[in-house]
């Protein structure tokens, strides 16, 4: 019950109380509401070192990213397998539906989990426990649309015209190749649509027109280019249902012209994922599209068919969030025969398709990737109470970077720091959106990446397990043993009990 000094309103189960002006300045004197004694609040001591700490940390990071030769990378730094330590690979069978759902599985001690659970192996005294239900999509209502501009973020990251003037279309290929691929596993066929682009056997150019000389290229690929590359969706699921998360077409606003040396031959059949890779490699070859080699020691290009794979994986994360896909202008003119594109690429690419139910697992799951990229701003050793003043020291660093916009010198940066998380960054500057500079301000600031949009940087152990990049301290064994019924338990010690009793909690 209130006191006479204040007054207390109810409105059903709310209840609040308003205290008087006498009771809050008598309050000041409280010892608990003295700031010397309230351990959330950290010394200017603490604040302090964090931030030149802090500083000094990332100007590290930042010197090493500097010393890196523009267009070329740390070896195997953008190798997308060190993203799948542990990633689980989508069902081969999957439903006709908008979402799959799953949980993940989490192996405890049986004295934690308990004895009633459903899986345990008693002679090992372990016992599986599933976790909270995560949720895949599996299909969108409208393909993603791709634009092509002279201000894409591709361009400030230091590739080189062959990544540039090829992105655009490899990401049409890699597109198709994953949609066809989940349409599959779903036991979907493909159809090609009237919605189509034709040959131009014609000499004519327009400076209004990008040009795609195809001469010398199999009828299938130029059957599929003339889908793939259409304003409108040249392919959809025979069943004319939704499509999967990573169709995609290019922007109306640029004409597309395909030259080639003989007339149009009619393809009834669009090409299964497998063809479509084959296709892929095709055109490839036929460009040159690989990767130069070179005499700096642990370093090299980034090869086209590898970036373009990269930034197709973050398509459904574009969708997610809002984020417009923006293309450099591609610019494939004549066959190229430089032999920067060998055997060991088409391995590559060959690699990818087979093992790509892994990828999808990161892929079609944003919160994963949210998660991720976040990741890339923790320390370990920063308490909860200094995490501004670290924020503030890595925003101050990087702040000159992302005002003159060198993204370059920033994903290199965050590569210095964490590989496995650096990738995606890569992955999302790729694919254009120059808005993600604007999301690492905010993020130092709010901890959050849009206004009014919610946040996916909470970590997630789940994904922590899965790509074996820590992401908070609940992914580190306890602190210690307590051999002492009475001895004093660490808080994160206690707070990864908590996590382990409520595996199927969200908070």
């Amino acid at each position: 019950m209130a006191n006479n000094d204040s007054q207390s309103t109810s409105s059903g189960s709310l209840t609040s109380t308003v205290v008087s002006s006498s009771d809050r300045s008598s309050s000041q004197d409280w010892p608990l509401n003295s700031d010397k004694d309230d351990t959330l609040i950290p010394s200017p001591t603490d604040v302090d070192r964090t931030f030149f700490d802090g500083k000094a940390t990332w100007q590290k990071f930042l010197c090493q990213a500097g010393k890196i030769p523009s267009g070329l990378w740390p070896a195997n730094a953008l190798d997308p397998y060190i993203t799948l330590t542990d990633v689980p690979s989508m069902p081969e069978q999957l439903p006709r539906r908008d979402w799959l759902y799953g949980r993940p599985c989490w192996e405890l001690p049986l004295d934690i989990a308990g004895r009633s659970c459903e899986d345990d192996d008693s002679h090992n005294n372990t016992a599986r426990v599933h976790g909270y239900r995560v949720m895949f999509g599996l299909q969108t209502q409208e393909p993603i649309q791709c634009k092509i501009c002279p201000d894409a973020a591709s361009y400030s990251l230091g590739v080189g015209s062959e990544i540039t003037s090829s992105l655009a279309i490899l990401v049409m290929c890699w597109s198709y190749i994953l949609s066809v691929r989940l349409l599959e596993m779903q036991g979907r066929e493909v159809r090609f649509t009237m919605d189509r682009l034709w040959p131009d056997t014609s000499q004519r150019q327009s400076e209004h027109v990008i040009d795609l000389d195809l001469g010398g290229a199999s009828p299938s690929l130029i059957r599929w280019l003339c889908a793939i590359l259409s304003p409108k969706i040249g392919w959809r699921a025979r069943d004319k249902g939704l499509l999967p998360p990573w169709a995609t077409s290019l922007s109306t606003e640029v004409k597309l012209s395909i030259k080639t040396s003989t007339p149009a031959i009619e393809i009834g059949f669009p090409p299964s994922s497998s063809e479509a890779t084959e296709l892929l490699i095709e055109l490839c070859r036929l460009f040159d599209l690989g990767a130069e080699a070179t005499d700096a020691s642990g370093l090299e290009p980034m090869a086209p068919f590898k970036a373009s794979f990269l930034a197709t994986l973050v398509l459904p994360f574009y969708n997610f969030m809002k984020l417009q896909p923006r293309l450099p202008r591609p610019h494939l003119t004549g066959a190229q025969r430089n032999g920067t594109f060998r055997s060991s690429h088409e391995q590559n690419i060959r690699a990818y398709s087979n093992d790509m139910r892994y990828f999808m697992t990161l892929s079609i799951h944003p919160p994963s990737i949210g998660s991720i990229i976040w990741s890339i701003f923790w320390q370990p050793d920063i308490d909860c109470n200094l995490v501004s003043p670290w924020l503030a020291s890595v925003l101050d660093t990087l702040e000159p970077v992302i005002k003159q916009k060198r993204v370059e010198i920033l994903v290199k940066t965050f590569l210095s720091r964490r590989p496995r998380v650096a990738i995606w960054w890569v992955a999302l500057f790729l694919l254009g959106d120059m808005a993600i500079l604007d999301w690492i301000r905010r993020y130092a600031l709010k901890i959050e990446e849009k206004y009014a949009f919610g946040s996916l940087s909470p970590p997630d152990p789940m994904v922590s397990a899965w790509t074996g990049s820590k992401q908070s301290f609940l992914d580190f064994d306890k602190d210690s043993l307590y051999a002492e019924l009475d001895g004093f338990v660490s808080r994160a010690d206690l707070l990864r009990c908590r996590f382990d009793l409520k595996l199927q909690g969200s908070a």
